[in-house]
């Protein structure tokens, strides 16, 4: 997380100028939000293929994750509302292997959106002073470089056949999508500041 800051103090820091258009921001929100519910498809395709090979912890991580992805995927959604555009439908098309194949896909793809993708939309947006999506594009991309992390950890236990170290709970804050792998997360979220009774638990009480 510590990466994610600096990245983001930068960021925030950098002159911003605009033309007063949108038109980049729209394309390239419309291409995360598209991005976000192929994320929500893929992890939950994933969470069912782990089910299936007799791994509970990692299926219900990739529940988690998938919540907080369609999360991300309702923030775009609803400020390419403001902007004036209506998302058409749209189908993702995935690819499903092996639980270990996955977890290497699924980490190399959190990998490059919050430290490649989302940076650049972050920039294009602050260009053209779009600050709602700066908003909604930011938190997104601090959540994928955790999700990021929670993948590669759950990689390295998986190859080390201690599963059992894995996390048993999982919280996702509802207005962000940020991601907890703990029993006891923050009380006050600290990428958009809801309160711990706004959090979806993973599994369910």
């Amino acid at each position: 997380m510590k990466f994610v800051t600096i990245l983001l103090t930068g960021l925030l820091l950098s002159p911003v100028f605009s033309f007063g258009t949108k038109d980049k921001t729209i394309s390239n929100l419309t291409a995360a939000y598209r991005g976000e519910l192929a994320a929500l498809t893929q992890y939950t395709a994933f969470a069912d293929k782990a089910t299936k090979e007799g791994y509970p912890e990692i299926a219900l991580m990739f529940t988690a994750i998938a919540k907080a992805e369609s999360i991300h995927a309702g923030n775009h959604k609803r400020v390419l509302a403001l902007y004036g555009v209506e998302v058409q439908p749209y189908k993702p098309e995935i690819t499903v292997s092996t639980t270990a194949e996955n977890l290497k896909e699924a980490a190399a793809e959190e990998n490059h959106d919050f430290s490649v993708l989302y940076p650049g939309f972050i920039r294009t947006a602050q260009y053209e002073d779009a600050k709602e999506a700066v908003e909604s594009l930011t938190w997104a991309m601090m959540t994928e470089a955790k999700h990021n992390q929670i993948f590669n950890a759950a990689l390295i236990t998986m190859q080390s056949k201690h599963l059992e170290n894995l996390s048993k709970v999982y919280y996702v804050c509802a207005k962000c999508g940020n991601t907890f792998d703990t029993p006891t997360p923050d009380q006050h979220c600290p990428f958009c500041d809801a309160t711990k009774d706004q959090y979806f638990r993973f599994p369910k009480k």
